[in-house]
């Protein structure tokens, strides 16, 4: 409400608000969005009025100094074209005059003289503005200071007229009758005019201009390219596959790279591409350090990162198979953290993504490759694909690219439906046909095993593939420990390779005992003791485990990240399993904070859940984390069940997958923490129920499985394999 009041010919404007919402920033909400109230107030009547102010402080019509004619004589001797040289001349104020702005009393608002500039080599935006400004008019470029906004952007265009409006300067040059709005406080840009980078500021003042206001937005026809290629050559099925990966990037992507290769150190730079593929391909090791090479002539990087890869393809009985996801290009079709929101969700409509897997095996592999639409546009992103067969070589290239810069808040669910289609579009399956009996060895048929995530086990390979993993491991690793040929530490790592075999199949007795001999040979290996903990856990054996996690505690900060979250979260749950709820909550937020991944974080913070006794104790905590998760279906869907969002039917019906594999995991894990929310809410024959549902899928390898038979107070059993061997 605004009062308006007068005393001694003076006017009062009182205004007033109430039970304000508070303002939550959004996730990708495009800079041009304005989401609070304003109230303006200027002295100004038009824009015209502010061109006046503005083109006086910004006049400028002395003679060059001798330093300054000199070095715009140098340019002039070259002979270069006007694009030509309006590139070198921005480059050279970009690069030689540091950004440093003295914004006090008249420098707040009255640049320095072109001369000044340029004789002390520093200045602000409008410093470096104007000496831009003076120097390509000297060339014959025309060329007009400007004032831009990076606060309020396209907002410009409908609010009062007012200098206070802006608080950036840029240059608009004319060349060649095409307009270019140039800043001379980036880094430095190279390339040719053409392919140099430009940046939406929205609407600007352009002084003494015939249009004051004119919009600087990026036509549908400028185009920034991030790609990617992927080639993984496999010579032999006995020896490792090398990927070479070649990442190029023009314009703004180019400059976004140029610029961290210039302020990383080499190993950090090395880490941030190197990372990203060993990510996806974890037993792989880096050949070499990354190659960055920058071609400022066409303003493109190009970044080469070379891995070699031991277990490229996993088995499935009569074939090897592999699967390609475009990672890249995923990344570009992000989903919103949070559907409800008032903020529309920016999308880089300027920016093309391109990635290509090429695969080149021995022999000509079976592919898989998902649909993608027809390459038919979406009305929000487009995707394309293109693929190559020939004998023993095959590639599949996707596009995408964003056909709006933003989804309206309303328009949110539309936009994520079809994202996750595309996204479902991404990847493809390979498979190579074999004789298994053609192998030689054994062992040399395990190096082409997939090393099966713990978690979920191998897409349309169920259970079963897990376990026949387990079968190859018990075999040639207890051939290799009774060879004698392996000591110190490669005889720990076998040591512990059986012991996860064990594990998996329910034998903890055993597991420990191999688990026990690693540590003796190699004691300082943290990774050991860490095992033989969470395998006390599984065993119900929760006070030796808090014994093992806290002597471990000293080594914490030598692990790895993950390690560090599973040591917390393990040790939080043997601390709840014993009778330690606050002991084990504040493990759980020390989890929760350590967690690398949106799963593993809503893991800790279900557990967090159960610790605190009771859904309404707990439900706060748990809402708080859920909140800021990505809409993925699981483990999300247990937490929407804790907290009431969903009922334990929605739960049951959300652990449904095609995947055999993934099918049982889901139930395993959704039974579990439903007979725990049945235990917090008093309702002990659902929870026995809901626990003995969790033992029926057999999924022995989850603490969920062990947690859940203890329970029911029952004695752990050892699954029994079928089959005396791999070969069965």
């Amino acid at each position: 409400t605004a009062k308006e009041s007068s005393q001694a010919g003076i006017k009062q404007i009182d205004i007033s608000q109430s039970n304000i919402k508070p303002y939550v920033q959004e996730d990708k909400t495009p800079g041009w969005y304005l989401p609070q109230q304003l109230i303006e107030i200027s002295e100004y009547k038009s824009w015209d009025e502010v061109n006046q102010w503005a083109s006086g402080l910004f006049a400028y019509n002395a003679p060059l100094s001798g330093e300054l004619q000199q070095k715009v004589q140098e340019w002039q001797n070259r002979k270069l074209s006007q694009a030509e040289l309006a590139v070198e001349v921005l480059r050279w104020v970009q690069q030689d005059i540091r950004y440093f702005g003295i914004e006090m009393g008249e420098n707040s608002h009255l640049p320095a003289t072109p001369d000044v500039t340029f004789s002390r080599k520093y200045g602000d935006c409008k410093d470096k503005s104007l000496l831009l400004t003076t120097m390509l008019r000297a060339l014959g470029i025309e060329a007009r200071p400007t004032l831009a906004s990076l606060s309020m952007n396209r907002n410009v265009e409908k609010m009062l007229p007012s200098h206070a409006v802006f608080d950036h300067a840029i240059v608009q040059a004319v060349i060649e009758g095409k307009t270019y709005w140039l800043d001379a406080t980036r880094p430095p840009q190279y390339g040719k005019l053409s392919n140099l980078s430009f940046a939406d500021y929205g609407y600007v003042l352009v002084l003494n201009s015939p249009q004051l206001l004119q919009d600087t937005r990026l036509p549908d026809t400028y185009e920034s390219l991030y790609q990617r290629n992927d080639t993984i050559k496999l010579p032999s099925f006995k020896g490792e596959a090398t990927l070479v990966s070649v990442y190029k990037a023009t314009r703004n992507a180019a400059d976004s790279l140029r610029q961290m290769h210039e302020q990383l150190p080499a190993e950090q730079f090395n880490h941030a591409f190197q990372d990203t593929l060993l990510r996806l391909y974890p037993h792989a090791r880096t050949d070499g350090n990354v190659e960055y090479a920058d071609d400022q002539t066409n303003n493109q990087v190009t970044i080469t990162t070379r891995l070699n890869i031991a277990d490229l393809l996993s088995y499935e009985p009569g074939r090897l198979v592999g699967a390609f996801y475009a990672t890249e290009v995923a990344s570009w079709a992000e989903l919103p953290q949070n559907t409800q929101r008032s903020a529309p969700f920016g999308l880089a409509k300027n920016m093309r993504v391109v990635q290509t897997f090429e695969l080149e095996f021995p022999l000509s592999p079976q592919i898989q490759p998902a649909k993608t639409n027809n390459n038919k546009p979406g009305e929000f992103l487009s995707m394309s694909a293109s693929s190559n067969t020939t004998p023993q070589k095959y590639s599949l290239s996707l596009s995408l690219k964003a056909n709006k810069e933003a989804v309206p808040a309303q328009r949110i669910n539309d936009y994520t439906a079809e994202t996750r289609k595309l996204r479902d579009q991404m990847g493809m399956t390979y498979s190579i046909p074999i004789n298994t009996y053609d192998m030689d060895d054994l062992k040399a048929l395990q190096r082409v095993i997939a090393r099966f995530d713990q978690k979920y086990g191998s897409s349309n390979s169920g259970r079963a593939a897990v376990r026949k993993k387990d079968q190859i491991n018990l075999i040639v690793v207890s051939r290799d420990i009774a060879s004698g040929k392996l000591t110190n530490s490669n005889l720990a790592k076998a040591y512990k390779l059986r012991a996860n075999a064990y594990d998996d199949k329910g034998d903890s007795a055993q597991a420990l005992k191999d688990i026990r001999m690693a540590q003796q040979l190699d004691p300082e290996n943290p990774e050991y003791r860490l095992f033989e903990a969470a395998t006390l856990l599984g065993n119900g054996e929760y006070q030796a485990a808090i014994t093992r996690f806290a002597a471990l505690a000293p080594s914490e900060p030598t692990m790895s990240v993950s390690d560090q979250w599973m040591l917390n979260q393990q040790y939080a749950q043997s601390l709840l399993m014993s009778g330690k709820p606050q002991e084990a909550s504040e493990k759980f937020s020390i989890a929760i904070g350590l967690a690398d991944n949106s799963a593993a974080k809503l893991q800790s913070a279900i557990w967090q859940f159960i610790a605190s006794g009771s859904p309404a104790a707990g439900k706060a905590a748990l809402t708080s984390v859920l909140d800021t998760m990505p809409d993925d279906d699981w483990p999300r869907a247990v937490a929407e069940m804790l907290t009431g969002k969903i009922s334990p039917d929605e739960l049951i019906a959300k652990a449904a997958s095609t995947d055999i594999g993934v099918r049982e995991d889901q139930y395993s894990e959704a039974y579990f923490y439903l007979g725990k929310y049945y235990q917090m809410t008093n309702q002990p024959e659902k929870a026995r129920e809901a626990f003995g549902k969790c033992l029926a899928q057999g999924v022995t390898e989850f603490q969920e499985h062990n947690f859940a038979t203890l329970a029911l107070g029952k004695p752990k059993t050892i699954r029994k394999d079928e089959g005396s061997g791999f070969f069965d």
